[in-house]
Protein backbone atom coordinates (compact mmCIF):
# COMPACT_ATOMS: atom_id res chain seq x y z
CA UNK A 1 0.00 0.00 0.00
CA UNK A 2 1.61 3.38 -0.95
CA UNK A 3 1.78 6.70 1.22
CA UNK A 4 -0.38 8.83 -0.55
CA UNK A 5 0.53 11.44 1.64
CA UNK A 6 4.19 11.55 0.51
CA UNK A 7 2.21 11.74 -3.42
CA UNK A 8 2.53 14.62 -5.34
CA UNK A 9 -0.65 15.71 -7.31
CA UNK A 10 -0.73 14.73 -10.96
CA UNK A 11 0.38 17.48 -13.69
CA UNK A 12 -2.52 19.43 -15.44
CA UNK A 13 -4.80 19.04 -11.73
CA UNK A 14 -7.63 21.96 -11.58
CA UNK A 15 -10.01 22.84 -8.75
CA UNK A 16 -13.04 24.67 -9.13
CA UNK A 17 -16.01 25.73 -6.95
CA UNK A 18 -19.10 27.47 -7.51
CA UNK A 19 -22.49 27.84 -5.55
CA UNK A 20 -25.64 25.82 -6.64
CA UNK A 21 -28.49 25.28 -5.17
CA UNK A 22 -27.44 26.66 -1.97
CA UNK A 23 -24.78 23.72 -1.62
CA UNK A 24 -20.77 24.60 -2.67
CA UNK A 25 -19.65 22.13 -5.79
CA UNK A 26 -15.47 22.04 -5.64
CA UNK A 27 -14.77 19.97 -9.01
CA UNK A 28 -11.12 18.54 -9.91
CA UNK A 29 -10.20 17.75 -13.49
CA UNK A 30 -7.14 16.67 -15.27
CA UNK A 31 -6.60 17.36 -18.86
CA UNK A 32 -7.66 14.72 -21.09
CA UNK A 33 -5.87 13.17 -23.84
CA UNK A 34 -8.03 14.60 -26.40
CA UNK A 35 -9.43 18.02 -25.73
CA UNK A 36 -12.67 17.35 -28.01
CA UNK A 37 -16.03 17.24 -26.33
CA UNK A 38 -16.57 13.56 -28.12
CA UNK A 39 -13.17 12.39 -25.61
CA UNK A 40 -14.66 14.20 -22.50
CA UNK A 41 -18.19 12.52 -22.94
CA UNK A 42 -16.97 9.14 -24.69
CA UNK A 43 -19.65 6.86 -25.58
CA UNK A 44 -22.37 8.91 -24.11
CA UNK A 45 -21.74 11.22 -27.21
CA UNK A 46 -23.12 8.84 -29.56
CA UNK A 47 -27.18 9.97 -27.88
CA UNK A 48 -25.97 13.91 -28.19
CA UNK A 49 -26.38 15.89 -31.38
CA UNK A 50 -23.31 18.11 -31.87
CA UNK A 51 -24.64 21.05 -30.35
CA UNK A 52 -25.57 19.04 -27.41
CA UNK A 53 -21.99 17.64 -27.06
CA UNK A 54 -20.34 20.86 -27.00
CA UNK A 55 -22.81 22.54 -24.53
CA UNK A 56 -22.24 19.99 -22.23
CA UNK A 57 -18.34 19.53 -22.74
CA UNK A 58 -18.19 23.40 -22.12
CA UNK A 59 -20.57 22.35 -18.70
CA UNK A 60 -17.68 19.97 -17.88
CA UNK A 61 -15.33 22.57 -17.83
CA UNK A 62 -17.28 24.77 -15.67
CA UNK A 63 -18.39 27.38 -18.09
CA UNK A 64 -21.85 29.10 -17.22
CA UNK A 65 -25.07 29.20 -19.12
CA UNK A 66 -24.40 32.76 -19.75
CA UNK A 67 -20.65 31.81 -20.62
CA UNK A 68 -21.79 29.05 -23.07
CA UNK A 69 -24.50 31.52 -24.67
CA UNK A 70 -21.99 33.31 -25.71
CA UNK A 71 -19.13 31.09 -26.66
CA UNK A 72 -21.77 30.00 -28.74
CA UNK A 73 -23.72 33.11 -30.16
CA UNK A 74 -26.95 32.45 -28.20
CA UNK A 75 -28.96 33.25 -25.34
CA UNK A 76 -28.67 31.32 -21.83
CA UNK A 77 -32.40 30.33 -22.09
CA UNK A 78 -31.35 28.75 -25.11
CA UNK A 79 -28.28 26.60 -23.40
CA UNK A 80 -30.95 26.16 -20.87
CA UNK A 81 -33.18 24.21 -23.15
CA UNK A 82 -30.42 22.21 -24.44
CA UNK A 83 -29.28 21.49 -20.64
CA UNK A 84 -32.98 20.34 -20.21
CA UNK A 85 -32.63 18.17 -23.55
CA UNK A 86 -29.39 16.74 -22.84
CA UNK A 87 -30.60 15.58 -19.43
CA UNK A 88 -33.09 13.87 -20.27
CA UNK A 89 -31.49 12.03 -22.90
CA UNK A 90 -28.77 11.30 -20.40
CA UNK A 91 -31.55 10.21 -17.65
CA UNK A 92 -30.29 12.96 -15.57
CA UNK A 93 -31.18 16.30 -13.67
CA UNK A 94 -27.96 18.23 -13.01
CA UNK A 95 -24.58 19.53 -14.01
CA UNK A 96 -23.66 17.42 -11.23
CA UNK A 97 -24.88 14.28 -12.69
CA UNK A 98 -23.60 14.72 -15.92
CA UNK A 99 -19.93 15.64 -14.34
CA UNK A 100 -20.47 12.37 -11.97
CA UNK A 101 -21.81 10.55 -15.47
CA UNK A 102 -18.61 12.03 -17.65
CA UNK A 103 -16.03 10.84 -15.00
CA UNK A 104 -16.99 7.30 -14.52
CA UNK A 105 -17.48 7.05 -18.13
CA UNK A 106 -13.70 8.67 -18.43
CA UNK A 107 -12.20 5.91 -15.12
CA UNK A 108 -13.93 3.39 -17.03
CA UNK A 109 -12.21 3.99 -20.32
CA UNK A 110 -8.83 4.64 -18.43
CA UNK A 111 -9.14 0.94 -16.18
CA UNK A 112 -10.65 -0.86 -19.52
CA UNK A 113 -13.88 -1.45 -17.57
Amino acid sequence: MSNHDDERPPSGLRAASMRHDGEELVVFSLPLESSTPDSALGSLAEVLTAAQRDVAARVLEGASNAEIARARGSSPATVAKQLERIYRRLGINSRRELAALAGARQSARRTGG
